[in-house]
């Protein structure tokens, strides 16, 4: 990770990156007004710049999509290869892995099911495993009307991104049953790897969506697919992209046209 990317994160954990409520406060003769001054809709925190900002959802989706893409990259690193071993793909929709991969899967005629695109999914036909992927980045802190407080009143621990982790495995739910019901020998299940944008995670959530893929031995008993070691360097790469992503929004966010008058009203 560069040096510039590294400041960057250091400055949005500790709340001093100059988002314009942030200049209101340091120099209010210079910034008068602390509204965002790309949508001009409400005061800019970082929280609101990182999640709401609607002149920056395209920025978001990228980066969104960039943090998945490497994650399960890195997966794929540490997942055994071959014919008869394990396949990582990702962003195909539901009727595309029934027509091309998973032969005996059937979705039926339900367009809902047919259409959705999960972010990826790994198979192996020799060790009956199937696990849909699914990744998030988000805020980390909760968003409020004109600053972000360190946490204040204190919030559950990482409340944010285990809600998330939760929406995310409910979303797929249906499709994991479909799945399943094509494949009643195999174990399926909706691995959802969530991060904030200030690069906290949960860990010992993140750990389970690794141990559920796992490999039969010779006497047909599971185990692990994935030592801890590939663990770590699993969860490392995925940690680098993210911050990757949200370095990049942040440095586009210096470069973009400002909409709103920085003298226009509070």
């Amino acid at each position: 990770m560069s040096e510039g990317a590294s400041r960057t994160l250091a400055k949005a954990t500790t709340f001093t990156l100059p988002v314009q409520v942030n200049l209101h406060l340091w120099f209010p003769e210079k910034h008068p007004s602390a509204r965002c001054p790309f949508c001009g809709k409400e005061n800019e925190t970082y929280t609101r710049f990182t999640s709401h900002c609607e002149s920056f959802h395209l920025l978001r989706t990228r980066e969104g999509m960039n943090f998945s893409k490497g994650s399960i990259e890195a997966l794929g690193r540490e997942l055994k290869g071959g014919e008869d071993e394990w396949k990582v793909r990702t962003e195909f929709t539901t009727r595309r892995m029934a027509d091309e991969e998973l032969y005996n899967f059937r979705p039926g005629q339900d367009n809902a099911l047919r259409t959705l695109r999960p972010d990826g999914r790994s198979w192996s036909l020799k060790h009956k495993c199937i696990v849909v992927l699914e990744h998030s980045r988000t805020n980390d802190t909760k968003l409020e009307s004109d600053v972000d407080p360190f946490n204040k009143p204190l919030p559950e621990e990482l409340e944010r991104l285990k809600t998330r982790a939760v929406d995310k495995v409910n979303k797929y739910k249906e499709l994991v049953q479909a799945i399943k019901l094509s494949y009643p020998a195999y174990t399926v299940q909706c691995a959802a790897f969530v991060i904030g944008t200030k690069l906290s995670f949960e860990e010992e959530r993140w750990r389970q969506n690794l141990g559920m893929f796992e490999e039969l031995t010779s006497k047909g008993q599971r185990r692990p697919a994935l030592l801890e070691a590939a663990h770590e360097r699993i969860i490392k790469r995925s940690v680098l992209t993210a911050a990757k992503a949200t370095a990049n929004c942040w440095h586009t966010r210096l470069k973009a046209p400002r909409r709103v008058a920085a003298s226009e009203g509070r």
